[in-house]
């Protein structure tokens, strides 16, 4: 009998010895477990506040970026509207001008208002017929007005 005690008592032991190892090493393993999950929950929490931190510069950027497009669109817009009155008001001015020289019916300036309204520039193109003969014409006509006939 107290051999087979003994027997199983050492087996008993052996049981013991290895589920307490076991225990020990699951124990040893979630603790290191734990180690890594902590460093892990560290990493994260830093990340986390980089990405808000990155989120803050993204928008704090976004906000310079929309002010200076709206101040550039406004004066873009100004320079538009400038552009657009002066343009009305050159065109104004040339209409009265033309107007104006329209009015004169003098025969004597006959030959000038039409000498005016001509492009004397000895420009030729391709394709085009030539126009010199006409162009000195009127200038000619311009100078010395119609011949009277006597």
């Amino acid at each position: 009998f107290t051999r087979s005690f003994t027997c199983y008592s050492f087996g008993f032991c052996l049981v013991l010895y290895f589920s307490c190892l076991k225990r020990f090493l699951l124990l040893c393993c979630h603790c290191e477990n734990m180690e890594e999950v902590d460093s892990i929950a560290e990493w994260k929490e830093e990340f986390e506040t980089q990405i808000a931190k990155r989120d803050e510069e993204a928008e704090e950027g976004l906000k310079k970026l929309t002010e200076e497009g709206e101040k550039e669109l406004t004066e873009l817009k100004e320079k538009r509207e400038q552009a657009i009155e002066d343009n009305f008001n050159n065109c104004r001015s040339a209409e009265e001008a033309f107007v104006a020289a329209q009015a004169d019916t003098d025969p004597e300036n006959a030959w000038k208002r039409l000498a005016a309204l001509v492009d004397f520039s000895a420009k030729s193109h391709r394709g085009t017929k030539d126009v010199g003969r006409m162009r000195t014409l009127l200038l000619q006509l311009k100078q010395d007005g119609l011949p009277t006939s006597s």
